[in-house]
C-alpha cells in the first residue's frame, strides 16, 4: 500500500497499532545516491575507517522511499499475516525549526537516479505527495514552538487595523459572504478564492472576533484549491486537534521511526548497513562521529537486528546463495529444499508482480519472506522447534549482525559487542612513483611466496597482501631491515607501522590545524593525510592482530641498521642520517642500485 502526504494522517494510528500488533518489521529504503566520493571506502578500512568513510559518503544523501512490513506468525502452522506500506519521502519546509535547518539540501547520484527510472519510479509522485520529516532530537522543540504558536493565536488581541480602502472592500465583501454561507441550511462548506498571507490573516481575524467563530472550521486547501481556505460547519478543532494536525504536517514519518523505537519489535533488512546509517542520519539525529558511539546509539533505538544478507552467508545456507543480491534469494527461497510457508498479504493484491523488485514496500515484504524461509531451514537442519523463530539458538546467532561486502577482511559488523579481531600481519603499505606497474610490485614479494592481493589506493600507493604468511619475517628482513637494491624505487611499511603513522598524522593535525601548521607538515605526511581516512582508538574496536615478535622488534631495528638502503655509491649515507629519516616518516626507501 503506497502511503503519502495525501493519506498518512488518516493511516498513522492504524499503523501504530500494527507494529505494536506484530511479530517482527521488516524495511528497506531507496536512495538518492550511495557514493558522494567514487573512490569509495578501501577495501583494507577498519572497522572505525569503514564507518568513517560510509558516514562522510552518505551523509548528504536522501532517503526517497521508506518500505514498511509488519508480519505476524498465526497460530495456524506456517501462516503469517502480512501488512506492507510504501512510503513516499520528500523533505519540506518547517518553520519550527532554526532557520538553518528549515530546508534540507540534498545530493542526488546520477547513477541512482538511472537506477530508480529503470525501476518504474515516480519522481514527481516522491516530490509532489511525498511525507516530510524532522530529526527526533528536533522533536520536543517543534512540539514547544507549536504549542506555543496555537496558544498565541488563541489569546490573541492586536488585530490588524484596516485603513486602505481596498482592504476595506476586501473585508466588506467576506463579512457578507460568511452571512450568507452560515445561513444558508444546505451549505456545508466555502471555498475562498486565492489570495496572499496578508489578506489569510484578515479572514482568520474577522472569523475570531464574529458571532461565528465557535461554528466554523477553518482549513488550507491542497491539490486544486492550494493556496486558498476552506470553511466548514461545525465546531473548530479544540487546542490538542490543532497541535495534532500542526504536528502531523510537520513532523511526518518521523513519527514511523518514533514509533518503531517505542515498540522495540525485530528488525529485519538485506544488507542494513547503509539503511541504518541513513535512518539514524535522517530521522535520529546527525550520526556519531565514532564507530562505537553508533554502535551503542544504534543498539539502545533497536534492540534486535538480523541481515538477511548475513544469514545467507551462513555456512549451512551459503552453497545456496552464490549471488546473495535480495532477488536472487528470494527466487531460491521459494522452492526445495526450503520449506513452504503461505504468506497472506492483507493491505495489497499486486505484490505477485515481479516487476516490482527495488520498490522499498516490495523489497520489504520479500526480505521478510526471507527472513522466515532461511531461519525455518536452519531449525528444521537443527532439528529445533519453531514455534519462536527469533528466540533461539538459530535466530540468536545472527541478532544485531550487519553484513559488510567489499573489505577484505571485514564482512560483518557486530552491533552488540566486540567486532572480530582482524590479522593483517601479511599485509606491507607502499608508495611508488607512477611508472609502477602490477607486475612490479609482484617482483618485490616473489620470493617471499608472491602476493594474495593488490589494492591500490591511488597511483602513488597500495596495500600488498602476501600470500604465504609464514614468510612474512622473512620479508620484513629482507625488504626493511636489510633491503637488497632494485629496479625502481619505492617506500615500504608494514601494515602495523602504517596504522600507527595514520594515527600520529591524526592527531597531529587535530591538534595543530592552524594553516601555519600546516605548512610544517612533512610532505610524506601530507600525502598520506589526502589519500587516507584518519583511523580513531576505541575502546571496543578491535586493532589488528600484530605479531610483536615479528613484526615490531624488528621494524625497531631499523633505527640502527646501516643498510637501509641498496648498494651503489650514490646511495651512501651515514647511520645518524638514516636514524633521522626514520624517525621522521617511519619507512624504509629501497632505491636503484644497478
Amino acid at each position: 500500500m503506497d502511503i503519502t502526504k495525501r493519506n498518512f494522517v488518516e493511516n498513522i494510528e492504524q499503523i501504530d497499532e500494527q507494529i505494536s500488533d506484530c511479530d517482527f518489521v521488516s524495511i528497506d529504503c531507496e536512495f538518492s545516491g550511495l557514493f558522494q566520493n567514487q573512490r569509495r571506502n578501501n577495501e583494507l578500512d577498519n572497522y572505525e575507517q569503514l564507518y568513517l568513510n560510509t558516514r562522510t559518503n552518505i551523509n548528504q544523501f536522501q532517503i526517497f522511499q521508506f518500505g514498511l512490513s509488519l508480519f505476524k506468525k498465526l497460530p495456524d502452522d506456517y501462516i503469517y499475516d502480512c501488512y506492507s506500506y510504501n512510503f513516499y519521502i520528500f523533505p519540506t519546509k518547517c518553520i519550527f525549526l532554526p532557520e538553518e535547518q528549515r530546508e534540507r539540501c540534498f545530493l542526488c547520484q546520477s547513477s541512482s537516479l538511472t537506477f530508480l527510472v529503470d525501476n518504474g519510479f515516480d519522481f514527481n509522485r516522491m516530490i509532489r505527495d511525498g511525507i516530510t520529516y524532522i530529526p527526533l532530537n528536533q522533536l520536543t522543540t517543534v512540539e514547544t514552538k507549536i504549542n506555543a504558536k496555537i496558544q498565541e493565536n488563541q489569546l490573541k488581541t492586536n488585530f490588524i487595523e484596516i485603513e486602505k480602502d481596498e482592504d476595506k472592500k476586501f473585508l466588506e465583501e467576506l463579512n457578507e459572504k460568511l452571512n450568507k454561507f452560515m445561513s444558508n441550511d444546505e451549505q456545508q462548506e466555502e471555498i475562498l478564492p486565492q489570495c496572499n498571507s496578508y489578506y489569510r490573516r484578515i479572514i482568520y481575524e474577522t472569523i475570531q472576533k464574529s458571532s461565528f467563530k465557535d461554528s466554523i472550521q477553518i482549513s488550507t486547501g491542497k491539490q486544486d484549491n492550494k493556496g486558498s481556505l476552506i470553511l466548514k460547519k461545525g465546531t473548530p478543532k479544540p487546542k490538542d486537534e490543532q497541535a495534532k494536525s500542526l504536528l502531523f504536517d510537520n513532523i511526518g514519518f518521523t513519527l514511523i521511526i518514533k514509533s518503531l523505537i517505542k515498540h522495540q519489535k525485530p528488525i529485519i533488512g538485506h544488507s542494513l548497513f547503509f539503511d541504518l546509517l541513513h535512518i539514524y542520519n535522517l530521522f535520529i539525529e546527525p550520526l556519531p562521529e565514532k564507530y562505537d558511539e553508533f554502535k551503542l546509539s544504534i543498539k539502545s533505538l533497536f534492540n534486535s537486528i538480523y541481515d538477511t544478507a548475513y544469514i545467507s552467508l551462513s555456512p549451512k545456507l551459503k552453497n545456496y546463495f552464490p549471488q546473495n543480491a535480495l532477488k536472487k534469494v528470494f527466487e531460491t527461497v521459494k522452492n526445495e529444499p526450503f520449506l513452504g510457508t503461505k504468506f497472506s498479504l492483507k493491505n495489497s493484491s499486486n505484490f505477485d508482480d515481479d516487476n516490482r523488485y527495488h520498490e522499498a514496500g516490495y523489497d520489504s515484504f520479500i526480505t521478510g519472506c526471507c527472513f522466515v524461509q532461511m531461519i525455518r531451514y536452519l531449525c528444521e537442519q537443527e532439528n529445533l522447534e519453531e514455534e519462536n523463530l527469533l528466540n533461539n539458538k538459530i535466530s540468536n546467532e545472527f541478532r544485531n549482525k550487519i553484513s559488510i561486502f567489499g573489505n577484505y577482511d571485514i564482512k560483518f559488523l557486530n552491533l552488540q559487542g566486540n567486532d572480530e579481531p582482524l590479522n593483517r600481519n601479511h599485509i606491507f603499505h607502499l608508495n611508488f612513483s607512477k611508472s609502477f606497474t602490477r607486475n612490479d610490485l609482484n617482483g618485490i614479494f616473489s620470493e617471499f611466496g608472491g602476493l594474495y592481493r593488490i589494492v591500490f589506493l591511488d597511483d602513488e600507493s597500495a596495500f600488498c597482501i602476501m600470500k604465504d604468511e609464514n614468510k612474512i619475517g622473512d620479508a620484513i628482513e629482507a625488504l626493511i631491515i636489510n633491503p637488497k637494491g632494485y629496479r625502481y624505487a619505492f617506500k615500504i611499511q608494514h601494515y602495523s607501522e602504517f596504522i600507527k603513522q595514520q594515527k600520529a598524522i591524526n592527531n597531529h593535525n587535530r591538534d595543530n590545524s592552524s594553516p601555519q601548521m600546516s605548512k610544517q607538515t612533512p610532505k610524506s605526511s601530507a600525502k598520506l593525510k589526502q589519500h587516507h581516512t584518519p583511523t580513531t582508538t576505541t575502546t571496543t574496536t578491535p586493532e589488528p592482530i600484530i605479531d610483536e615478535c615479528l613484526v615490531n622488534k624488528k621494524i625497531k631495528l631499523n633505527t640502527t641498521s646501516t643498510n637501509i638502503v641498496g648498494g651503489g655509491e650514490k646511495n651512501n649515507h651515514s647511520s645518524s642520517q638514516l636514524v633521522e629519516k626514520l624517525f621522521d616518516d617511519n619507512m624504509s626507501w629501497t632505491n636503484d642500485c644497478h
